[in-house]
């Protein structure tokens, strides 16, 4: 008799794998995605080729058992299971706003100027910052410079900028710590002193206005005495050497 009941409980047991590898095949996959990659990108990192992915509790035990992504410049990945064929993936992207090369690398940092990732290359969109040097970089921590003051310009600077939806190529400090801006073919000059936000909040008008009068050209704007007293500014085009005013 109890072997008759344990062979029962095994068939019992065996039916029910079966129904489970059966019935909770993982079919659906919906990616709601905040970062800098693309939906198909974030499947192939995330999918790793384990036979379990196939099955919809065993993936989504996988991904959310790693509080922290492995991934590059992404937070965290969260599977929220749908029914039983189906899961949600949510990417969530780290913030970044400047990076700056040290020691060989690049150094992503966010809004506050914590670092938050280290690449080979610097991230497609975002600023590299040139002529500043850092005395610290440590993971997870803001970076340290000699010169507090300089930093709190560069933080204005990348506010700015994002603000404005105006993605700069390169911020470069001077030797004298004049700012210069590349965005696309063109250079801003916004100097040494003044109030750069009010001078970067003014780049997109400024433009649509050469612009109109000069088509669709690379420009070199001094921006340098702009001001809410003075607001003309000193262009040429790149390929020209003809200076005009505007």
């Amino acid at each position: 008799m109890k072997r008759y009941t344990k062979l029962s409980l095994l068939l019992i047991a065996v039916a029910a794998v079966v129904f489970y590898l059966v019935s909770f095949r993982l079919e659906n996959v919906e990616i709601r995605n905040d970062s800098i990659y693309s939906d198909e990108e974030i499947r192939n990192m995330i999918f790793n080729g384990s036979r379990l992915d196939k099955y919809t509790h065993f993936f989504a035990w996988r991904v959310n058992k790693n509080t922290k992504s492995k991934i590059p410049f992404v937070e965290k990945t969260d599977v929220e299971i749908v029914d039983k064929n189906s899961v949600i993936i949510y990417v969530y992207g780290k913030s970044v706003a400047g990076c700056v090369s040290h020691m060989g690398k690049y150094i992503h940092f966010d809004r506050e100027g914590v670092v938050v990732e280290s690449a080979d290359t610097p991230l497609n969109g975002i600023p590299v910052v040139e002529g500043l040097e850092f005395l610290d970089v440590t993971m997870g921590e803001k970076l340290k410079m000699g010169n507090s003051d300089l930093f709190t310009t560069l933080m204005t600077i990348l506010k700015s900028l994002e603000k404005n939806s105006l993605a700069a190529e390169r911020i470069v400090f001077g030797i004298r710590n004049d700012i210069t801006l590349y965005i696309g073919e063109n250079i801003i000059l916004l100097g040494i002193d003044g109030d750069n936000d009010y001078r970067i909040n003014n780049i997109s008008p400024v433009f649509a206005s050469l612009r109109e009068e000069y088509g669709d050209k690379a420009f070199r704007v001094d921006m340098r005495n702009y001001s809410p007293k003075n607001t003309q500014i000193t262009a040429r085009l790149i390929d020209e050497n003809e200076d005009f005013e505007e």
